[in-house]
């Protein structure tokens, strides 16, 4: 660009189509408190006790996600409770009315934040599901997908239960796939690699 030289301003059009271009808005985190700031100051999520309970964390976390435009809000909002507090969705279901410590809820509402942006919940508990076993997932892999486990269902029917077959896992990433292979073919001998060293790791 020229030195010193002004560009026209967008116009008034302009701006509105950029705004509304966009599927959902991302939340500006530049300030916490304008997506959990009502855990500190409403008195209907801690009441007298000046605690959190698990049923107020779980309906506020879920409100906030659903604003957003997270389809998975109520579920997401368990799954991140049970990840605080080491309980399954069932306990935290039964729990509704446990207090959180304050070191839970701080713990809680961080877990929120990253949410509300978007992070998507295996990167922020490290852990995926897949083919029944679970699986230690960063954001230096894929997370591994559902329909990724008819790959391996097409795979065990052309690998013999009780013959011993190499197979390679190019680009294995979490390695889902040659780990969830050899649960199933104990005698097959998995190769899997991968050209980012932080995916091996």
């Amino acid at each position: 660009a020229t030195p010193g030289r002004r560009f026209p301003p967008k116009s008034t059009n302009t701006i509105a189509k950029m705004r509304t271009s966009s599927q959902a808005p991302r939340p500006n985190m530049s300030s916490s408190k304008a997506h959990y700031g009502p855990l500190y100051r409403d008195e209907n999520h801690y009441g007298k006790t000046g605690r959190l309970t698990v049923f107020k964390a779980q309906n506020l976390a879920s409100s906030l996600f659903s604003k957003i435009g997270i389809g998975t809000s109520l579920l997401d909002a368990q799954l991140l409770l049970g990840f605080v507090l080491k309980k399954t969705r069932l306990e935290i279901q039964l729990s509704r009315d446990l207090l959180l410590s304050k070191v839970e809820s701080v713990q809680f509402l961080k877990l929120v934040a990253r949410r509300l942006c978007y992070e998507p919940i295996a990167y922020i508990m490290n852990e995926k599901e897949f083919f029944g076993l679970s699986y230690y997932v960063t954001k230096d892999v894929l997370i591994p997908r559902p329909d990724t486990e008819t790959v391996v269902l097409e795979c065990l029917k052309i690998l013999p239960d009780n013959e011993k077959r190499v197979v390679f896992d190019i680009c294995t990433g979490s390695g889902a796939i040659a780990i969830t292979l050899l649960s199933e073919r104990k005698k097959a001998v998995l190769v899997a690699s991968d050209i980012s060293f932080r995916a091996l790791e």
